[in-house]
């Protein structure tokens, strides 16, 4: 991170005519009227990023990305927004679509001539935490070569230090809500005024993670002036069209509805295999064990759980792959690729990630942690084809009678002997209480398999008051919960509460300032 004088919202910068420096205000609104070289409308007709007019230092940075030109999706996004057009985008996940925003973002940037002093221009704001890892590797990438800073807040990081790097300055920042609004409230160091754009990926997400009354009150708190903003979301819902409404101008927002570039596989049988929460771990083992001659997919809700899963794999003697969004981009494709050339094995990955990716035929396509939602599973079955199989607890059974009668699809249960599963739940504890590494792994995987579980969508049928937590603990390793902080949704709050509870309350101090 490149070091700068904090901003003090007490100096006052004062341009003279003996000196050549300018204000902060003069610097960023310098050459605004440059903004476009033509009408003023995003010319769909660009087919290469040369063509957008690029800096050379950002055209050297996509090229070292291997992109051989604009996708569709680019080529409608990326000039509205370089013209600083709010826009509204129904689109998948995948790096086409990040690169929609973030060479926008860039290019502000470039065109505003930040530095770190002149602090936040522009805001990628995203529902999770893994997604929010990704925009930031991705991002990172396009400003190598550049004189701007990037940072990232997000649940879970530690705020001392991402307020140190607030304090030197970040011109492009990515976000989850909640984390960023305390930030507003409580960083003094943080410096939102030139804020020149505004970003949300996937924002159907936001509601399902509780996050709609975080979102109101930064829109509030956000500079709208000369403000770019763009709202992304996977499909047009209500949640996509409220958000927009709420944060673009609607009398000159464009809208741009990207046609599917694969329709999706026609949904067969639907298998599921109903198995007690302290032998999932072993199923799954002995599933992969039966199969080892397959290709298998195994997703997974967090990329916590996917890390730990397949360290667990390992330790069982079961080779695998794993893709994740705490892998650089580099090292994700790589494993990837060699999952592809492989004839057999098996891919361990995120619901996340795995929306990026062109994914080959497979054998199994196991959803091993519970669906987020009835839609996001058939969305995330459709991209795969070969046979589906849902990992379930008895108690949440109903979800595939719903999903028979809300997707008019047929649903098989599969039985797999318990006296056949691998006995070596002795070998798993011993593992994760002997490895300080391992032991890390299962406490943060069993942290975000209870954190998705207590905001699930559907409560109805993944009730987290009926969940056995002791034993759910014990196929991550633990014979005993261990103590972890997770994320409760309360009917009763618009907002969701931060809760220990297999611990005290966390408490919360921090005091409230005037944003800047």
């Amino acid at each position: 991170m490149v070091s700068s004088t904090p901003e003090n919202k007490k100096r006052k910068i004062k341009a003279t005519k003996a000196s050549p420096a300018r204000t902060v205000a003069a610097e960023i609104h310098h050459s605004d009227e440059a903004i476009l070289n033509t009408s003023g409308e995003p010319d769909s007709n660009t087919k290469t990023f040369k063509e957008l007019g690029l800096s050379s230092a950002l055209q050297n940075a996509i090229a070292k990305l291997g992109l051989p030109g604009l996708s569709s999706l680019q080529q409608n996004v990326i000039p509205a927004l370089i013209a600083g057009k709010d826009i509204v985008v129904v689109s998948g996940q995948s790096d086409d679509t990040m690169l929609s925003f973030l060479i926008p973002a860039v290019s502000l940037l470039e065109k505003h001539r930040f530095n770190p002093r002149h602090g936040v221009g522009v805001i990628v704001l995203a529902p999770s935490r893994e997604l929010a890892v990704e925009i930031f590797e991705l991002a990172s990438e396009l400003l190598s070569g550049t004189k701007f800073t990037a940072g990232m807040v997000m649940e879970g990081s530690n705020r001392t230090s991402e307020e140190k790097k607030l304090e030197k300055g970040v011109n492009l920042l990515v976000a989850t809500p909640k984390r960023f609004l305390e930030h507003l409230r409580e960083t003094t160091s943080l410096v939102v005024k030139n804020t020149k754009g505004l970003y949300i990926y996937e924002a159907t997400k936001f509601s399902e993670g509780g996050f709609e009354q975080d979102i109101k009150e930064l829109a509030n708190l956000l500079p709208k002036k000369g403000r770019s903003t763009a709202v992304f979301g996977s499909e047009l819902t209500d949640e996509l069209e409220g958000l927009s409404e709420l944060v673009c101008q609607q009398e000159t927002v464009h809208r741009y509805d990207e046609a599917p570039l694969r329709s999706g596989n026609t949904l067969g049988p639907q298998g599921y295999v109903l198995v007690e929460p302290e032998n999932r771990l072993l199923l799954l083992i002995s599933f992969l064990k039966t199969f080892r001659s397959k290709k298998i997919i195994v997703r997974c809700s967090s990329t916590s759980a996917a890390i730990f899963y397949s360290e667990m794999l390992n330790v069982a003697e079961v080779p695998n792959y794993a893709v994740h969004v705490q892998q650089n981009r580099k090292n994700r494709l790589s494993t990837y690729s060699q999952f592809l050339e492989d004839e057999q094995g098996t891919l361990i990955c995120t619901e996340e990630v795995i929306r990026g990716l062109r994914i080959p035929p497979v054998d199994w396509n196991i959803q091993f942690d519970p669906p987020r939602s009835t839609s996001e599973y058939l969305k995330q079955t459709r991209l795969i084809e070969g046979r589906s199989v849902v990992f379930l607890q008895p108690m949440e059974a109903q979800f595939m009678e719903n999903l028979s009668k809300t997707a008019n699809i047929t649903v098989e249960e599969f039985n797999f002997p318990k006296k056949k599963l691998v006995k070596i739940q002795p070998l798993i504890e011993k593992s994760v209480t002997k490895i300080y590494g391992l032991n890390t792994m299962a406490k943060d995987g069993f942290r975000a398999y209870l954190q998705e579980y207590n905001i699930h969508a559907e409560p109805k049928f993944f009730d987290s008051t009926t969940l056995d937590v002791a034993k759910l603990a014990k196929s991550f390793g633990f014979p005993i919960p261990p103590r972890v902080n997770v994320r409760r949704a309360e009917e009763a709050a618009p907002v969701d509460k931060i809760k220990r509870p297999y611990g005290p309350e966390r408490i919360q101090n921090g005091k409230k300032r005037k944003i800047q």
